[in-house]
């Protein structure tokens, strides 16, 4: 399987999140259970990426090749500077795939 976080769609003068993109480059012949985006608006994010421990987006079609999209409506905190979100994949064996993370500042 690989898994890649696609770009958050984002409404810039609102600073709302409109909707999150996985997409799976391959699938593999593993059974996912749960796929989605997980995120946190932290100041520390850089240190510490983001993980099923935080907020999270679990997406509801079954996993596609290429581009899977989920509509959201994630307002920014006004008190945090960053947002860090990375793509997941729940393996039914238990084993969890994260993507590479994206960090943005605002």
């Amino acid at each position: 399987m690989q898994i890649q976080t696609g770009p958050a769609h984002v409404t810039e003068l609102g600073g709302t999140i409109n909707s999150f993109v996985v997409v799976f480059n391959e699938l593999g012949n593993k059974p996912i259970e749960e796929y989605g985006v997980v995120y946190t608006f932290d100041d520390n994010v850089k240190d510490r990426y983001p993980d099923l421990t935080d907020s999270q987006v679990a997406f509801d079609l079954p996993p596609q090749r290429y581009s899977n999209e989920k509509p959201v409506k994630i307002e920014f905190p006004s008190s945090a500077h960053w947002i860090g979100y990375r793509a997941y994949a729940k393996l039914k064996s238990g084993e969890i795939k994260y993507a590479e993370p994206v960090i943005i500042t605002y």
